[in-house]
């Protein structure tokens, strides 16, 4: 098994579908999440040409994932609401429309932007 830092979901999906291609092509197939979720385990295999997308989905049905299959895309793993696909090269995109991708987008940074005001460590002294 091996294990790559991610470059982060929710600010660069790019480089880590990227990353899980040309982990694809050396024979290293996604699997899972690395503990603490700060990367991603890969298990050996032969090597496959593959592209890589997510959709978001805070509670998935069957049927959700049924969409996916039917269109050439198999689920690889989740990672909360994010779910990651994969399929050959030539499949049509799971966001066929900007719009789609710009809006998940847009919400995905609502949802950070939210979690980090409710996390971020409160200041009491007057050095703040």
């Amino acid at each position: 098994m091996t294990t790559r830092m991610g470059h982060g979901l929710a600010i660069s999906p790019e480089k880590d579908l990227a990353m899980f291609a040309d982990m694809a092509r050396k024979g290293k197939h996604l699997n899972g999440v690395s503990s603490l979720a700060h990367g991603f385990t890969f298990t050996d295999g032969p090597a496959e040409d593959l592209v890589f997308d997510l959709a978001y989905e805070d509670h998935p049905t069957p049927d959700y994932f049924d969409i996916f299959a039917a269109a050439g895309w198999t689920h690889t793993v989740s990672v909360g609401n994010c779910h990651i696909f994969k399929a050959a090269p030539g499949t049509a995109p799971l966001h066929l429309g900007t719009d789609s991708k710009r809006d998940e987008l847009v919400r995905n940074r609502n949802r950070y932007t939210l979690y980090t005001a409710s996390h971020w460590p409160s200041c009491s002294s007057s050095a703040c």
